[in-house]
């Protein structure tokens, strides 16, 4: 992937989660602390668990069609034009295993709050 690519894709992100409370990078394959959090291009995510917050509530309910509460936790997949969301699910555990078994994701790196 390239720099712009890379850029683009992490500013869409920020787009579309900027309103979450609480944020996972979920990893199927090992990825080290420094490497995540240095000044190095990051690996995109294979999924992300997010709280639902009473800003991104409507758009959660309306991507999921589910009626979702505040706290309720969500796993994403792909960029904003892409986005599958699963869930709701009773809080971060739950979101954590079902994207291991779905995606293998066995690494999570939280990335807010920051």
């Amino acid at each position: 992937m390239s720099n712009s690519q890379h850029e683009n894709n992490e500013h869409q992100h920020n787009q579309c989660f900027q309103d979450v409370e609480f944020e996972f990078f979920g990893y199927k394959k090992n990825i080290e602390p420094e490497v995540f959090f240095g000044d190095n291009e990051r690996e995109l995510p294979d999924c992300i668990v997010s709280t639902v917050t009473t800003k991104t509530l409507s758009n959660f309910s309306k991507l999921l069609k589910k009626k979702l509460k505040p706290n309720n936790v969500v796993v994403t997949k792909n960029s904003c034009e892409r986005m599958e969301v699963f869930g709701p699910f009773d809080g971060i555990e739950p979101a954590f295993d079902f994207s291991k078994e779905k995606w293998g994701a066995s690494l999570f790196f939280m990335t807010k709050p920051v």
